[in-house]
Formats: C-alpha cells, structure tokens, sequence
C-alpha cells in the first residue's frame, strides 16, 4: 500500500505545474553563457550494493526513480527532491544471521550557486531504509 501512495504522489507532481497570468512559464536571465537549473527533474535510479556489514558481505541490485525541482533566482538556486529504490541487497557469511534490504528512500532540500555552466550545491534530508 506504500508503495502504490508514493507512485501516485510521484505521478502527481510530474502532472502538476503553476499557472502564471500572462500564460508564460517565467525563466531566469542568468546572463550570457548561464544555465538555467530551473524546473523539473525525472529520472530513473539503478545501482548494485557492494560492502560489507557485520563481518558479512552484502550484495545485490536495486532501482527506482527520483523527482525534484530547481527554483533561481540570479546564480542563487534552491530546490528538493525525493527518491525512492527497491531493492533486493542480501549479506552472505553472517552464520545463522542474515540481514535482507528491500527500501531505499530519501527526502532532501538543496541549495546552491550556478557558476555558468556548472551548479554547485549541498543538500540536507532524511533517509529511510527498511531492513530485515
């Protein structure tokens, strides 16, 4: 049920944009040669987990998707994303123990300057995981 919650949160930012009363999507002039990092940003997540925990080796693969979205003003930009992987990341070697991770989840504000091209930032958020 959590899992069909956040798909739907998801989908609803991706269909949800403002409206402005000239009917034009306001841009930021960053000058010549700056980017703009404004706006929204999709992407899909896919990765392997390779460590260790416990003495054991943890191991496997995990995907999923994120979604954001950037606000400048000048070179100033801020903005927060949220992401979401499931995954299938197993420890081996542990004896009688063993330790499985089927979710990766996190939430973050960001904040940054664009150096024309190139946007350097920090972010600061909370993590979820859910293990066995």
């Amino acid at each position: 049920m959590r899992i069909s919650a956040l798909v739907l949160l998801i989908l609803g930012m991706c269909i949800v944009r403002p409206a402005f009363a000239d009917g034009q999507e306001y841009r930021t002039n960053t000058g010549p040669n700056g980017a703009d990092f404004s706006g929204v940003a999709l992407g899909v997540d896919a990765g392997v987990a390779l460590g260790s925990a416990g003495g054991g080796n943890t191991s496997g693969p995990a995907g999923g998707l994120h979604v954001g979205y950037n606000f400048q003003a000048a070179h100033i930009v801020g903005g927060a994303e949220i992401d979401t992987m499931l995954g299938s990341i197993k420890t081996g070697g542990l004896g009688s123990a063993s330790f499985s991770q089927n979710n990766l989840s996190s939430a973050r504000v960001k904040g940054g300057y664009a150096f024309g091209d190139i946007l350097g930032y920090g972010t600061v958020g909370w993590g979820y995981s859910m293990a066995h």
